[in-house]
């Protein structure tokens, strides 16, 4: 007998399972609603922590720098710069930086002359500034442009191997209110990077610092920094003492104005609330997935094959054909579990491609990139696996160590050195640094890159110091 011809079971059936689904969904909305607001509450308590601290941060160097503006030593140097030699004038002004920089235990102390152009250092002489022509030195430019007081800047410094640094740039004036030039605090990234990370392990939330035009200024991850824009995010400063809650796909963002940078805090949270809600009424959906296991197991057959094909595609990267990062993260996650051995770790990065982008474009610099491809392609692809980590950012893992790391490098850099192109890029140049597992008794695979990351970016500092050399060579 077919209990389902029976009309009265057939119908309280019937609103027995529209009951069930009724109450899961009502259940469903309500607990969502829940999470959410509470969510955005502790977001909110959260931003407001964040921008104290940001706040607190901020003070010292931006009334370092003003005080600094409003020394009548610098003032007076100023304006009577001219009657002094430029070796008079490097010495004094250094040593007055030097101290200064000493003494607060700052990454830079700078003042940039508008009468001579020179930008003076803790070091004392640093460069003539070419504020036309230099992309180095248009923040000058554009600085004195605003007519701001001060004006915070993300920028590469030139010091420190092109690390990235906050500088709070300052104006001077003589009494007159007659243009001096520019002096401040320059501060390692890292330092609000480290603040940054803190609050987002604390809080599982993502944290970062955006411009008024929504390009991300202050992130834990260096490749968003002066790249990334935020365009869907609301950026609004008529009420600057609230907090703007904007919905968005998978949670919602909480943003806050920061007055003392120009800036604005983005606090994004991911609230799952699908994960939660059938967390809480796991029951309702168990009755419903038994259903659903027919459909899904047909389907299952399906969806392996599709993701077999969207593995090889996703671990790809469209621009080199290198592996990606996706497959380089997944690499690095199985290396992660127990101390490496028998590992090297090869880190490379292309000098000098901010430069072609924004002298040629980003044409030029992808062709920039596919070269640095090609050649590490050419000459590590039989050595290990190559990815495609970054913009301008590669690496490479060696499932052995003995080998010649010098000799590598040397070979490496003969093969570069012998590229070459008739189009808008001549010449390529990229920075190895090599570690080792074998030269260390326990090393884990973080260890091993950042190792590999300082000894990169040693070479890079000396690439650096020789075209500076090099190209005041020229200009003598």
């Amino acid at each position: 007998m077919n209990i389902f011809k029976d009309k009265k079971f057939t119908l309280a059936f019937v609103m027995v399972v529209l009951s069930y689904l009724a109450t899961f969904l009502v259940s469903f909305g309500l607990i969502r609603s829940v999470i959410y607001d509470n969510a955005v509450q502790m977001t909110t308590l959260v931003a407001t922590r964040i921008h104290n601290r940001i706040n607190d941060e901020m003070t010292m160097p931006i009334n370092v720098g003003l005080t600094m503006a409003h020394d009548v030593y610098l003032i007076e140097r100023l304006k009577k710069e001219s009657q002094h030699t430029e070796q008079e004038n490097i010495e004094d002004i250094g040593n007055y930086l030097n101290n200064l920089q000493k003494g607060l235990g700052y990454e830079s102390v700078f003042l940039a002359s508008e009468q001579s152009h020179i930008f003076y250092t803790g070091s004392g002489f640093f460069k003539h500034m070419d504020i036309d022509n230099d992309f180095h030195d248009f923040w000058y430019r554009e600085f004195i442009k605003s007519g701001k007081p001060f004006v915070p800047n993300v920028d590469h410094n030139q010091e420190q191997f092109d690390t990235w640094a906050v500088f709070y740039n300052t104006r001077i004036e003589d009494e007159e209110g007659n243009l001096l030039g520019a002096c401040g605090i320059g501060r390692s990234m890292n330092e609000l990077k480290d603040m940054l990370a803190q609050f987002e392990k604390e809080y599982n939330v993502s944290v970062c610092l955006v411009n008024s035009e929504g390009v991300v200024q202050v992130d834990v991850d260096d490749v968003k920094i002066d790249k990334t824009v935020l365009s869907d995010t609301k950026l609004e400063i008529d009420n600057p003492d609230e907090y703007n809650i904007q919905r968005e796909e998978d949670g919602f963002s909480v943003t806050k104005y920061v007055a003392s940078l120009s800036w604005f805090l983005v606090i994004r949270n991911n609230v799952n609330y699908r994960i939660s809600a059938y967390s809480t009424l796991f029951f309702y959906f168990v009755i419903l997935l038994v259903i659903l296991l027919i459909i899904l197991s047909i389907g299952v057959f399906i969806i392996i094959k599709r993701n077999n094909e969207l593995h090889n595609t996703s671990f790809r990267d469209n621009l080199t054909g290198l592996i990606n990062r996706n497959a380089y993260e997944v690499d690095i996650e199985k290396l992660k579990r127990q101390p490496v051995k028998d590992i090297s770790y090869i880190t490379i990065d292309v000098n000098g491609l901010k430069k072609v982008n924004d002298g040629l474009g980003h044409q030029a610099g992808d062709m920039l990139i596919r070269a640095a491809a090609e050649c590490i392609t050419q000459y590590f692809s039989k050595l290990g696996k190559c990815y495609r980590i970054g913009g301008d950012e590669f690496a490479v893992i060696i499932n052995r160590t003995n080998f010649d790391s010098q000799k590598i490098c040397r070979e490496f850099h003969e093969l570069v050195d012998q590229w070459h192109s008739e189009g808008l890029v001549k010449r390529l140049s990229m920075s190895v640094g090599i570690a080792k597992s074998s030269d260390y008794e326990s090393v884990e695979i973080e260890k091993l890159i950042e190792y590999a990351d300082m000894a990169m970016y040693h070479e890079k500092g000396e690439y650096y110091k020789l075209l500076r050399e090099q190209e005041n060579a020229a200009k003598a």
